[in-house]
């Protein structure tokens, strides 16, 4: 899975940064089962468009659909380093198997 795109949503005032994050495919169980293993994770696969919520402590809040292929990130300064921290967790996402990318 790759990042596409990342739009500038806005600032707030604490100085974090909203983020909408484009991917190449829709976001599955197993990405969000994946994205899990980096905080805390609130899942909710009954809803209707099945909605999840990952905490970073420190770093970023996550949300997004299963299905959909943008998530909304909230990041916490310094913010290309965590930019570039998920991008390479993307990128090691292979359908259920990590990489080794670092």
């Amino acid at each position: 899975m790759t990042i596409i795109a990342i739009d500038d949503v806005e600032s707030c005032f604490d100085g974090s940064w909203i983020k909408e994050i484009h991917l190449n495919s829709s976001i599955t169980s197993r990405f969000i089962e994946y994205l899990s293993t980096l905080g805390e994770m609130q899942y909710f696969p009954e809803f209707t468009r099945p909605f999840f919520k990952l905490h970073v402590e420190g770093k970023y809040l996550l949300k997004g659909i299963e299905g959909n292929s943008v998530i909304r990130m909230i990041a916490k300064p310094p913010i290309e380093k965590t930019m570039s921290q998920f991008q390479h967790m993307v990128l090691a996402f292979k359908g259920g198997e990590e990489s080794n990318i670092t």
